[in-house]
């Protein structure tokens, strides 16, 4: 498979986790997960949210290494740099 078609498939997977990782983030900030999750749970959650949002930056990183790849040139990805910030809660 070429560099190209990969990289059209990482994106797509880069918008899918994002998507999830927001999810999961939804959930964790709501007053559902506050009151109606036990101590366990959370937990898992917690660390469930940890490993995605680390997931989530290898894959940008991936992205970011192809672009520059492919076009000779840097390109920033949406959400990369703030990954910690916007994603993961503690």
């Amino acid at each position: 498979m070429g560099i190209e078609k990969n990289l059209k498939y990482i994106k797509e997977e880069y918008e899918a986790e994002v998507a999830r990782l927001e999810r999961l983030n939804n959930f964790i900030n709501s007053e559902e997960f506050k009151t109606g999750t036990d101590e366990n749970q959370k937990k898992l959650l917690l660390e469930k949210q940890e490993v995605l949002a680390k997931y989530v930056s290898i894959i940008a990183e991936q992205i970011k290494y192809d672009m520059k790849k492919v076009q000779g040139t840097e390109h920033s990805v949406d959400n990369y740099e703030d990954i910690e910030g916007k994603y993961f809660s503690k």
